[in-house]
C-alpha cells in the first residue's frame, strides 16, 4: 500500500491519479452454491449477486456468512456497477470485493464507489466494460481513480469522511421499517389475464431524439435501468415534443424490459413506449411495473422483438368482482408493504433540474 495516512487533515492541496490495485485490495469473495442457501425465520444475511438495483442484494438467507464486511462490491458481467456493503455477507458469484487495509467506513465507502462509478464513465477512456468485455481481478486494479491528496502527500481520507458527512446532514434521512411481507396476501385477489393493449393506451409514436435534446427540466425517459429510466432533464417544446405523464415506461431497445412508473411530465426516447391509463397512480403503478417486468422476461420473445409484441403482451392482474382490473386492490398492496410511506417522497417531482434529490 502507498501513500495511505489517516491523520485527521482535510485541507486539500490536489488531486491525484491512482490505479485501484496500487491502493485497494481487489480479490473475488468466497462463493456459496445456491444449493447450500438455507432460508428460516432468522433470514438476516444478504446475498449479494451482479444486480445493479437494491445495492446488489438478492435476497437474505440464515447461513453464516462467508465475506466480511465493510467491503465495495462491483458486478463483474454485463456494466459495472460498484456498491458500498456495510455488513458480512454471501454470495453465489460474478462480483468482486475492494478492500483497504484501513477500516472503511460508511462514509469513506459511499465516496470511493462515487469516485469509481465516475472514473469507469468518464476516466477511463478505453474499450467500455459490458457483455463480451467484462471486468476481470486484473481489469479492475488497473482501473485509475482520481483520489484526494492533502499537503503532506498523502490519500486524504479524512477529507472524503468529512465530505460525505457534511452532504448527509443536510438530509433528514427517514426512519426504516425492517424488511417484510406485504399485510396482504397476492391470493386474496381473483387474477385474470389481460393483452397489454386492452388495459392501456400504448405511445410509441413520438419521441425526442439525441440531436435535439439540451438541457431543460423536463424529465427525458430512455432504456435505463437505474434513477427509474431517467437519464437527462431537457427543454422541449410542447407543440412538437408529446410529454406524458403518469404513465408506465417499458424499455424497448438495450436493457429490454425494464419497467417504471413515471409520475412526472416526460418525454420518451425511441427506445420506450408509454403505457397509459387513467386510474394509474404512483401505487398501483409500481405494482405494474413491477408485474409486467417479470412477464416481459417469462416471454420467449423476450430481447428479440419486444416493440412489436408488446400491445399483445400478456399481463396477469387482480381483478374485481366484475372481472375489469382491480386498481385499489394494487394500490392497498403496496401501501400495506413496509416503508411504503416513503414511496410518496420519492417521485419524479423531487428531481431538480441539475439531477439532485432534495429531501
Amino acid at each position: 500500500m502507498k501513500n495511505l495516512n489517516l491523520k485527521n487533515t482535510t485541507k486539500i492541496a490536489k488531486w491525484q491519479l491512482f490505479s485501484i490495485g496500487k491502493v485497494l485490495n481487489v480479490t473475488r469473495p468466497k462463493i456459496t452454491k445456491l444449493k447450500n442457501l438455507n432460508k428460516n425465520r432468522n433470514n438476516n444475511i444478504s446475498r449479494i449477486s451482479a444486480s445493479i438495483l437494491n445495492n446488489g442484494i438478492q435476497d437474505f438467507y440464515s447461513n453464516p456468512p462467508a465475506n466480511k464486511g465493510p467491503v465495495i462490491i462491483v458486478n463483474t458481467v454485463a456494466k459495472p456497477f460498484f456498491f458500498y456493503e456495510a455488513f458480512d455477507f454471501l454470495t453465489t458469484g460474478d462480483i468482486a470485493q475492494i478492500e483497504s487495509d484501513f477500516k472503511m467506513n460508511e462514509r469513506i465507502g459511499l465516496f470511493l464507489s462515487c469516485i469509481m462509478d465516475h472514473a469507469i464513465t468518464y476516466l477511463n477512456g478505453e474499450k467500455s466494460f459490458n457483455f463480451g468485455y467484462s471486468l476481470t481481478i486484473k481489469r479492475i486494479k488497473h482501473i485509475k481513480i482520481q483520489l484526494p491528496i492533502n499537503i503532506e502527500n498523502y490519500i486524504d481520507f479524512s477529507y472524503m469522511d468529512n465530505f460525505i458527512g457534511d452532504l448527509l446532514s443536510d438530509y433528514k434521512m427517514p426512519q426504516i421499517e425492517p424488511v417484510g411481507d406485504s399485510k396482504i396476501s397476492l391470493s386474496a385477489a381473483k387474477w385474470k389475464s389481460f393483452k397489454i393493449v386492452d388495459v392501456f393506451d400504448v405511445k410509441t409514436e413520438n419521441f425526442i431524439s439525441r440531436s435535439e435534446q439540451t438541457k431543460g427540466s423536463t424529465p427525458f425517459v430512455c432504456s435505463f435501468s437505474t434513477n427509474n429510466g431517467i437519464k437527462d432533464f431537457v427543454d422541449v417544446e410542447p407543440d412538437k415534443n408529446n410529454i406524458y405523464k403518469n404513465f408506465v415506461s417499458v424499455s424497448t431497445k438495450g436493457l429490454f424490459g425494464k419497467c417504471f412508473y413515471q409520475e412526472a411530465p416526460a418525454v420518451i426516447s425511441n427506445g420506450v413506449v408509454a403505457l397509459i391509463n387513467k386510474h394509474l397512480n404512483k401505487y398501483n403503478g409500481m405494482f405494474i411495473a413491477t408485474v409486467l417486468r417479470n412477464s416481459i422476461e417469462q416471454s420467449f420473445w423476450y430481447r428479440k422483438s419486444i416493440k412489436s409484441n408488446l400491445r399483445t403482451q400478456q399481463i396477469n392482474l387482480p381483478v374485481d368482482y366484475s372481472g375489469k382490473v382491480d386498481w385499489n386492490f394494487m394500490e392497498e398492496y403496496i401501501l400495506s408493504i413496509p416503508n411504503s410511506n416513503l414511496i410518496q417522497k420519492t417521485g419524479n417531482h423531487f428531481l431538480k433540474n441539475d439531477n439532485k434529490i432534495e429531501p
